[in-house]
């Protein structure tokens, strides 16, 4: 509902801006109006805050995507620690303490090294030479790579779902997320703001932060 209240026709009149005034956010929305400046310049500067750790979940992703050409998965039985010691690097910390009643601190928690690895120094090379590639000309460039970027995700997700639909039980999954209805979960306030942060999110038509107890709403079970 949200999807289609909101995020669509929010969507359309965005992408009717840019094609009416061919400008970016800053150029389009100050020919709207100047006062309305402000709005396109926010929406770059949120952009480029959303862009820094987006790259970073990026290069996690591309590097779990190699590995799950191999067989066994090098995760099996150890999830946790192929994240944080083969994708991060993150070197085991030393566990703090607190005082036998709880009330003070005795010894705070230290991490005494960092490495770097150079597989996953290499990916995020490699993202931040996509972001570069899509923005170097321009509105013109990004435009192209819109193209690649929305395709890419459908045809991804048309063979996920396909897969996953083939798998044993998969009707169950499917009558829990499609048949099961809770009419009065409408009548929740942070349900809709849950749900319109995140379309809006998805869409691309802004980038709010959303809160961790909100996010806990959209993890999938």
């Amino acid at each position: 509902m949200a999807i289609a209240i909101l995020a669509i026709p929010t969507l359309i009149l965005e992408i009717s801006i840019g094609q009416a005034y061919r400008g970016g956010t800053v150029v389009a929305f100050n020919n709207v109006h100047r006062r309305m400046k402000g709005v396109g310049l926010a929406s770059m500067l949120v952009s480029a805050t959303v862009v820094v750790y987006f790259g970073i979940i990026l290069v996690w992703i591309a590097k779990f995507f190699r590995h799950s050409f191999t067989s066994p998965l090098p995760w099996t039985g150890r999830t946790e620690e192929f994240y944080y010691q083969d994708v991060l690097g993150q070197v085991d910390p030393i566990a703090g303490s607190l005082s036998p009643d709880g009330t003070s601190v005795q010894q705070y928690s230290v991490y005494p090294d960092f490495t770097l690895i150079g597989e996953t120094v290499g990916w995020s090379a490699f993202i931040w030479f996509c972001v570069w590639l899509c923005m170097c000309n321009g509105v013109g460039i990004t435009g192209r790579a819109v193209y690649v970027t929305m395709a890419l995700p459908i045809i991804m997700t048309i063979i996920i779902v396909g897969r996953g639909v083939s798998l044993p039980n998969a009707g169950r999954g499917v009558k829990l997320y499609f048949a099961s209805w809770d009419g009065a979960a409408l009548a929740s306030g942070q349900i809709w703001q849950t749900a319109c942060g995140q379309v809006f999110f998805s869409t691309g038509v802004v980038s709010p932060a959303v809160p961790d107890e909100l996010k806990q709403e959209l993890t999938p079970r």
